[in-house]
């Protein structure tokens, strides 16, 4: 967690992608601002794209 804000990420969004059960999850990572709505349901829309691979490789 140090190296990452050694970085200055300060702002973290995990999304899991779901099939059925946990694939995996996207993290998102950047400095200030927070995450908003927008960007929350963007992330979202991208995990449901992976999620309707089936698997994650």
């Amino acid at each position: 967690m140090r190296a990452i804000l050694g970085f200055g990420l300060e702002s973290f969004l995990y999304v899991p992608v779901y099939a059925g059960n946990v694939l995996s999850t996207i993290n998102f990572l950047r400095d200030l601002p927070v995450f908003d709505e927008v960007a929350t349901t963007t992330g979202q829309i991208h995990a449901a794209a992976l999620a309707s691979k089936g698997e994650i490789s």
